[in-house]
């Protein structure tokens, strides 16, 4: 249907539409009081508060409690790779006698009426998910990377100017063969070698360097002129 905008209201129309909208807005405003504005942990347990700032002992409008055992404690629960069970390390667990095997260690957390916190830890032995693989001392390989019986092989190529070498903290970059970075340079700026073949800044910037195709040829500089002088023909004393 087509409305003609240009026509008057009656007051009473006016009137109508501002309850209607009011009823709206009370009906808004009831949804909003009642909406979750602040939710507080209290050990397993979620508390949900339609005020921003609960008073002190004020009741949730709803609760969630988890199951303890969905409680898991991430600072102590890890995987060990090399795994030894000690007394002192996991207070009041029994040895799962996996020492020397891959672990995933869950660390339990249960919160009791007192805000009370016990850790009970399970291990699962995960060597049939995981491979563990060391770096074998043989380097006498025909291959660059091999890998057997989880033991990874490489070799070291002879070239003289190869930077790669090892020793007994393991692989490294031989930094004499490389430039030194230029700690002071200044962005954009040109660089230029030291005696060593070090880059060091040049002192200027790129955009002050003068390229030889920037430059006017003789030919192209009195082409120009003759543009502007153009020779006198005839004439002459």
């Amino acid at each position: 249907m087509a409305f003609d905008i240009t026509k008057l209201a009656k007051l009473g129309h006016v009137q109508d539409l501002a309850n209607r909208v009011k009823a709206k807005i009370d009906a808004l405003e009831g949804l909003a009081g009642d909406s979750i504005k602040k939710v507080e942990v209290s050990g397993n347990t979620l508390n949900f508060y339609t005020d921003k700032t609960p008073e002190q002992g004020a009741t949730p409008a709803y609760s969630i409690d988890f199951p303890a055992e969905m409680v898991l404690d991430q600072a102590q629960t890890t995987f060990v790779e090399n795994f030894t069970f000690t007394t002192a390390t996991y207070v009041g667990a029994t040895n799962p006698n996996l020492d020397g095997k891959p672990v995933l260690v869950l660390a339990v957390k249960t919160t009791d009426a007192q805000n009370n916190v016990t850790i009970n830890y399970s291990f699962l032995n995960v060597e049939k998910l995981v491979d563990v693989y060391e770096v074998a001392s043989d380097t006498t390989s025909q291959r660059v990377l091999s890998i057997t019986d989880n033991k990874v092989t490489f070799k070291l190529s002879t070239d003289a100017d190869n930077a790669l070498e090892t020793d007994e903290t393991g692989l490294k970059v031989n930094i004499a063969s490389k430039a030194a970075r230029d700690t002071d340079a200044v962005e954009n700026n040109v660089a230029k070698f030291d005696a060593n073949g070090n880059p060091i800044d040049a002192g200027f910037a790129a955009s002050e360097v003068v390229l030889s195709n920037t430059i006017a040829t003789n030919d192209e500089a009195s082409e120009m002129l003759e543009t502007i002088f153009p020779t006198i023909q005839g004439g002459g004393e």
